[in-house]
């Protein structure tokens, strides 16, 4: 059951120490996959997530000091990756993420939910000084389709809803990794374009730094389209890895530079789950998904390896 506007969650916090569990917070601002989008502030007193003030229907930000109890809400702003120094927080619209793909920001009443029908000048990848407060339109889709699109792609997002969904700073904090969506225009209809037709829903992954410069796109949809997920940053910041069908073949895990370049295999690696490497980058480890039979056990479990 999808959560509805308004529905609330607890946010826990357990001592792995004395194994206490206590409530600190309890949120409107949350999917069922990413919850409220939890991450560590600039120390390990503060938690960074999302709520929604279901007065206004807009969603904020709210930095939680859990021992304290001392909060302070940044509103209109939302969070998906809070930099690594945590100062800063990265995210798309979270309300309008569910036109895509429900899970992964917050609820908001239908009508309340924005539409983008083409490049939208007015909405994209949003920057939020966490003391401050401040929060500013890093760069639009129109700004990027600008940049780094050539014209038969501008066109295809012109006629076609886009979205920014996924963004994640690079552990250097350097470097900035998002994505963004686009099906074809219901003018304003679709919600949870995934579920309902997969395969008109494209996507592109971007880098740049976080003032906007030197902005790549990394991963097309034209490699996206043979099947692949979970994107993410290689422990040094300077490459990116996913899963990825390179070969029509068989899913791979795949790594490319920031900008893009040297798209490759790993070895023989197969591809699932969501994969991290350690700091030397030597060993990885990820999880497999239940349909994927050569892995699951008899018993229908799902290993790690």
């Amino acid at each position: 059951m999808f959560p509805r506007p308004g529905d609330r969650v607890r946010i826990d916090v357990v001592d792995t120490f004395s194994g206490c569990c206590r409530t600190v917070w309890e949120t409107a601002g949350w999917e069922y996959q990413m919850g409220a989008n939890l991450n560590w502030g600039a120390s390990d007193q503060e938690l960074v997530f999302n709520d929604v003030d279901t007065v206004s229907w807009e969603p904020q930000i709210v930095v939680l000091n859990i021992e304290s109890g001392s909060f302070r809400r940044i509103p209109g702003a939302s969070v998906y990756h809070v930099s690594p120094d945590g100062r800063f927080a990265l995210s798309a619209d979270a309300g309008a993420m569910r036109r895509t793909q429900g899970g992964y920001g917050v609820v908001l009443p239908d009508e309340c939910v924005r539409c983008n029908r083409g490049a939208s000048a007015d909405d994209g990848i949003y920057l939020t000084d966490l003391s401050s407060g401040h929060r500013k339109l890093l760069i639009s889709i129109a700004e990027v389709a600008e940049r780094v699109l050539p014209p038969e792609r501008r066109a295809e997002y012109a006629r076609s809803e886009v979205y920014g969904f996924h963004t994640k700073w690079s552990p250097t904090g350097d470097r900035l990794m998002f994505s963004l969506r686009h099906f074809p225009d219901s003018g304003g209809r679709m919600f949870r374009m995934m579920a309902h037709d997969f395969s008109s829903l494209r996507y592109d992954v971007f880098t740049m730094r976080p003032d906007a410069s030197e902005l790549f796109v990394a991963i097309p949809a034209s490699e996206w389209e043979k099947h692949g997920h979970h994107t993410n940053w290689t422990p040094d910041g300077r490459s990116l890895t996913m899963n990825l069908n390179i070969d029509r073949k068989r899913m791979r895990l795949c790594m490319c530079g920031y900008d893009g370049s040297g798209l490759h295999a790993i070895g023989d690696y197969t591809g699932s789950g969501h994969p991290s490497f350690l700091r030397n980058g030597r060993y990885g480890i990820t999880e497999c998904y239940l349909h994927e039979r050569e892995f699951v056990a008899d018993d229908e479990s799902a290993p790690s390896f």
